[in-house]
């Protein structure tokens, strides 16, 4: 079986989550973090989880590419 990287389009949960804690351990939002956005006051627990896993997911990557760039300029 082929070992998924960040640029595979179906990625498993438990791929992102070995990622972020070979690298800085990240800590994911809270469901009260997001509700203080004035904009996500009323958002439901589902929904508030959806975006803590998005926007946790994207900073995975994001800090991926960041030091893979980082690496290439030293």
């Amino acid at each position: 079986m082929k070992e998924l990287d960040a640029n595979d389009i179906c990625i498993t949960n438990e791929f992102f989550y070995a990622i972020a804690d070979s690298i800085e351990y990240p800590k994911k939002l809270t469901i009260e973090q997001i509700r203080d956005c004035d904009d996500f006051k009323n958002i439901s627990e589902d929904e508030a989880l959806e975006i803590i896993d998005g926007l946790y997911r994207l900073s995975i990557i994001t800090y991926k590419i960041f030091k893979n760039d980082e690496l290439r300029n030293v």
